[in-house]
């Protein structure tokens, strides 16, 4: 049987409208979908809500226990682990940081954190620490890290149709596999990558920073431009293969 007070078009539905009725009654009440290891296994029909219940000083483990879709955005601002725990989040709005995120996968490395998103699908604000390990992310724009924030990722795969990694903080990567159909990483902090494996096809690096960097153990793969450093800064490029052209600003 189907409801037909709500059923809507696609242009009834503005995705800016969390408070139409479809997304209030339907789409941001699902039934158990994450549950709070850290405090008795709780179970939480919101996931924001179940950030916004944790009352412990040390960090809250939440864990999902189905694929779901989100239509409401998530803000941290406390010490939270997010665990993906082998299923599938699909997000509507963003997750914005503002504590410190861990965000991992403990059951495998195959199932998403995705959107279509025209913005990032998470940002990392200024003074804030984001930790990814051995999570999978499908986005047009995935990560925006601020400046005098701090991002940290191992073994991540990110595929991305804009940009994967916009970074003004401090980066610190190691055996990330990073595709983009534009711009892999975007860079004007601070960034210290080993072991990766990042294709873009406009820009594998684009780097205009005044602080130095360090690139090691990697290949940089790009139809135009492997690396692409316009800045006074030295980065440091060690046992790595860049295929693509390569663009030295300045000559350090």
């Amino acid at each position: 049987i189907i409801d037909s007070e709500y059923i809507v078009t696609e242009e009834e539905t503005d995705p800016d409208d969390i408070d139409h009725p479809y997304i209030k009654n339907y789409l941001e009440i699902e039934t158990n979908i994450i549950t709070n290891r850290t405090q008795s296994n709780a179970k939480y029909n919101n996931i924001q809500d179940a950030i916004d219940s944790s009352n412990t000083v040390s960090g809250t483990t939440l864990s999902l226990i189905r694929n779901v879709d989100i239509y409401y955005p998530i803000t941290i601002n406390k010490d939270i682990i997010l665990d993906l725990n082998g299923y599938n989040l699909y997000l509507n709005k963003s997750i914005v940081n503002n504590g410190n995120l861990t965000i991992t996968n403990s059951i495998n490395n195959v199932n998403t954190l995705s959107s279509r998103l025209s913005s990032y699908l998470i940002t990392n604000e200024t003074g804030s620490i984001l930790t990814i390990e051995g999570a999978k992310f499908d986005s047009p724009y995935v990560i925006n890290n601020k400046v005098n924030s701090t991002l940290n990722t191992s073994n991540v795969t990110i595929t991305s149709t804009k940009v994967s990694i916009n970074n003004v903080g401090t980066w610190n990567a190691d055996g990330d596999t990073i595709t983009s159909d534009e711009n892999a990483i975007n860079n004007q902090g601070s960034m210290t990558l080993n072991n990766m494996t990042i294709r873009g096809n406009s820009y594998g690096i684009y780097s205009n920073t005044a602080i130095d960097n360090s690139i090691k153990n990697s290949t940089i793969t790009s139809n135009s431009n492997a690396l692409y450093k316009n800045s006074t800064s030295t980065t440091t490029v060690e046992n790595t293969t860049l295929n693509g052209y390569v663009y030295n600003g300045n000559s350090n």
